[in-house]
């Protein structure tokens, strides 16, 4: 890996084959790992419609769209928080 001194952008891990970033120790900012990005999602999107859809309903005191928008929130927000198969390679 990267013995110290400085650095080169020559040198060091190669992360343009996939969606990956370097993990780094908090204090001293140490290579400890590549972890390994999630892929891309229609969770976001979806999440700031059913938001859109909650706060429509409560504005216009239709109870019945502002709980299902609220239902909806909460289940997309369990679906992209969920944790996956992402992993992490670490160096040593």
């Amino acid at each position: 890996m990267h013995d110290g001194g400085q650095s080169l952008i020559s040198e060091g891990p190669t992360l343009a084959d996939e969606k990956v970033t370097l993990a780094t120790s908090p204090l001293d900012a140490e290579l400890t790992g590549i972890l390994k990005m999630p892929d891309d999602s229609l969770y976001p999107v979806l999440h700031a419609l059913a938001v859109t859809i909650t706060f429509y309903g409560l504005l216009t005191r239709r109870n019945w769209l502002a709980i299902v928008g609220g239902l909806l929130v909460i289940c997309l927000t369990i679906g992209w928080l969920w944790p996956s198969q992402v992993g992490v390679e670490t160096t040593a």
